[in-house]
């Protein structure tokens, strides 16, 4: 009968340890479910495919991937910002040390899809990236993969989402820029806030003498980037020009100064700011504090805005225009 007993005993106390086994200890020992956002570990080789260009030329990812940094966009069709900004930063670095890759689904129709010039583009013929990466239906058509892919095909970056323009040269910045670049890297545009405001030199409205900003003094700033004025003569832009002028006319008339940069074509438009000429001054040069010239080379369109700035130059907040004239009016 102890025997008996012991034997119970002996099994209960197994049975239980299992439980706990398979509880506790068993999960951990295994892989964790993969997620769909994080189909490809930093690090692991891009997965193998074969791929097809839109003219039927045929690749392998390791091919294609291989000796150079690639900007992969994965599944998404791309935007026009993302095809414009990718030869200005080609034309930095060499186009032999990077390259703009997007790889869409095989059943993509190119006879009628926007293709950007800048982007190389090939579709996954056989499926094997989907399948390889196990990404849901319900995600197919809504998901936009970025990858940054290292000379050795291995993945460096990736984001579920598009990157900024800003971003996309920050990230290819911090892996090929050589400290010796005289192309100073620019602050994220939101991150301006508390920077000092470098000392600007500045062309007056007849563009005979230079001149600089005033010190010791609180200020607004109105800044037209090189790109923001490929359609100044828009309606939306004379407005703004004639509320400011209203501003400046008015008893309690703020300090500001309106800022073209240099890019912008200014005989084409001075004459629309002719009615605030006392306040309208033009770059001499580029400043990356004030804008991306990245984005200017690249054409893609800026939005004018507002720096104030403290007396010790220091800059407090950027708003865009339309916004900043909103709050003026409201306050009025």
């Amino acid at each position: 009968m102890k025997i008996v007993k012991g034997l119970v005993l002996i099994v209960g106390t197994a049975s239980f340890a299992i439980g706990l086994f398979m509880i506790f200890i068993k999960p951990q020992l295994q892989a964790p479910p993969k997620h769909w956002f994080e189909i490809v570990p930093i690090g692991d080789p891009f997965p193998s495919a074969t791929l097809a260009s839109p003219s039927g030329q045929r690749t392998s990812t390791e091919d294609l991937l291989f000796g150079k940094w690639t900007v992969l966009s994965f599944l998404g069709s791309p935007s026009y910002a993302e095809g414009s900004y990718p030869p200005v930063i080609q034309e930095r670095f060499g186009h032999d040390r990077i390259q703009f890759v997007s790889i869409l689904p095989g059943d993509t129709d190119f006879s009628d899809g926007f293709m950007p010039s800048g982007l190389d583009f090939w579709y996954d013929v056989e499926g094997t990236l989907e399948r390889t990466l196990e990404i849901p239906s319900h995600v197919r058509e809504h998901a936009y993969w970025t990858f940054l892919v290292d000379p050795s095909g291995r993945v460096d970056f990736s984001m579920v989402n598009r990157l900024k323009p800003e971003e996309l040269r920050m990230l290819v910045e911090s892996r090929l820029a050589d400290k010796r670049d005289p192309l100073e890297t620019v602050p994220p545009a939101e991150n301006v806030a508390g920077t000092q405001l470098p000392d600007l030199r500045l062309l007056d409205w007849e563009e005979s003498s230079t001149v600089g900003l005033p010190k010791g003094e609180d200020f607004s700033l109105v800044y037209f980037p090189g790109s923001s004025c490929a359609d100044c003569a828009a309606n939306k832009v004379q407005i703004q020009i004639s509320r400011m002028s209203n501003m400046l006319s008015g008893t309690s008339s703020p300090t500001l100064y309106v800022v073209l940069s240099r890019h912008i074509p200014f005989q084409e438009v001075k004459t629309l700011f002719e009615p605030i000429k006392g306040r309208v001054y033009r770059t001499a040069e580029d400043y990356p504090l004030l804008e991306d010239p990245y984005l200017t080379l690249a054409g893609i369109g800026s939005q004018p805005y507002v720096l104030t700035v403290s007396a010790r130059g220091l800059v407090e907040r950027k708003i865009a225009l339309e916004d900043w004239l909103q709050i003026h009016a409201i306050s009025n």
